[in-house]
């Protein structure tokens, strides 16, 4: 429809291309605002323009209501609010919403990259900014979101190049070799061995490992209920923190067997409640990255193994390349990592308590099943271990733990040697 408004011709309520029967909707709506206006030569009212800054306070404020009735984790806010005051705001919060289109998010992602960031963290930034841009298009301040994949097929609008994927390339697990970790383990003070030790035989994420509690460990039944997770809560003037415990990420609260070599290291200082693993300098809880400064950092130097990007997660990879090894199946390493995958249905981890001997056999082959694990040099190039496992580093490294070769089937089910 051709309209004169205030001496300038106008199309008014135009589609966009690749438009729907139910669009018309809102179409026949915005005409019907529309006409009265044309016909007695007014001008229609501008949209108030809102700058991201100004729209991001009452989101930070919503999702901050959701953080209070238990809906999202405060550690996952304030990532979120890090991300947008550090890196989104100085470079988009002068910009009106609509002017937040690909291009201004291009050039932001060359920036950053060229500022040395990787592109994986740079997409991290901008899933922040994906939720905001959508919030706003649910309100009506914008009409698309850049950053969403367009559900449309391009033979109705929509295309390849219309929004930039978010999703991180994945890279393959950093994970320890058997010499390695035995090496890593001898490199480690003994009042800290327990801890290493830990999380090389349970998997578990740092903030579980660091939240651990003596009630949920069963020495009896050798294993552990893992319930919670460590969170530091700010408290006060915001400058103390508190230790608490969240529920675990993914909501992957689950069991796992107890190493026998690990239990007979708790078993010394075992307590009926409390804290397994304290800061000798606070008797609290860890902070997240203190083990790493008082210990892990120089215990990896020690032994040969700092590497970019290796340090706690890589002990719990190393411990889902040692089950596979073991020929722990696929659906049961994911109920024992706490993987989001296969939804709810981890809550049936303890119908698979059958395995639990399979993980006992493949760690025992790795740490040994003494009372005390087994501490072998990094020098030793070849370890022969119970069950039928051999780990050899004849191969390159990355080839002998893989959890694609033992989920693509490439593994011998007689044995395997690695």
């Amino acid at each position: 429809m051709q309209g004169r408004v205030a001496g300038v011709t106008r199309s008014l309520g135009r589609l966009p291309t690749g438009w729907r029967s139910s669009d018309l909707i809102a179409f026949e709506r915005e005409l019907a605002d529309l006409r009265p206006l044309v016909v007695e030569g007014r001008t229609p009212p501008v949209r108030r323009v809102v700058t991201l800054r100004e729209f991001a306070g009452p989101w930070f404020e919503q999702i901050a209501r959701q953080v209070e009735v238990g809906r999202m984790s405060p550690y996952n806010y304030n990532n979120y609010e890090g991300r947008w005051r550090n890196h989104l705001e100085p470079f988009f919060g002068s910009l009106p919403l609509p002017a937040v289109d690909h291009a201004a998010i291009a050039k932001y992602m060359r920036d950053r990259q060229d500022a040395g960031l990787q592109e994986s963290t740079v997409k991290h930034h901008l899933a922040v900014l994906c939720g905001m841009l959508t919030d706003a298009m649910g309100e009506g301040l914008i009409e698309r979101n850049p950053l969403r994949t367009p559900k449309r097929a391009r033979h109705r609008g929509g295309g390849r190049h219309d929004a930039i994927d978010l999703q991180p390339k994945r890279k393959l697990p950093r994970f320890l070799e058997p010499v390695e970790a035995r090496a890593l383990l001898a490199a480690t003070p003994e009042r800290h061995r327990d801890l290493v030790l830990c999380a090389l035989t349970t998997g578990f994420r740092r903030c579980e490992l660091l939240g651990l509690r003596w009630e949920w460990i069963d020495f009896r039944a050798r294993r552990i209920d893992l319930r919670e997770q460590l969170f530091w809560r700010l408290t006060g003037n915001g400058r103390e923190r508190q230790a608490t415990l969240r529920v675990c990420k993914y909501d992957s609260e689950r069991e796992v067997p107890l190493y026998s070599g690990l239990a007979s290291l708790l078993a010394s200082r075992a307590a009926s409640s409390g804290w397994v693993f304290t800061d000798p300098s606070t008797r609290e809880p860890w902070e997240y990255s203190r083990p790493a400064y008082v210990f892990l950092r120089k215990a990896y130097e020690d032994a040969g193994l700092r590497r970019p990007g290796v340090m706690w997660h890589a002990l719990r990879h190393t411990y889902a390349s040692v089950l596979a090894a073991g020929e722990v199946k696929r659906h049961e390493l994911e109920k024992l990592m706490g993987h989001a995958s296969q939804g709810t249905t981890g809550i049936y981890t303890h119908l698979f308590r059958e395995s639990f001997e399979t993980v006992h056999a493949a760690l025992d082959a790795v740490y040994g099943s003494t009372d005390s694990p087994r501490l072998v040099s990094l020098a030793s190039s070849k370890v022969t271990a119970g069950g039928g496992l051999r780990f050899s580093r004849d191969r390159p490294p990355g080839s002998c733990f893989s959890l694609f070769m033992l989920w693509a089937g490439q593994h011998n089910s007689a044995g395997c040697r690695f």
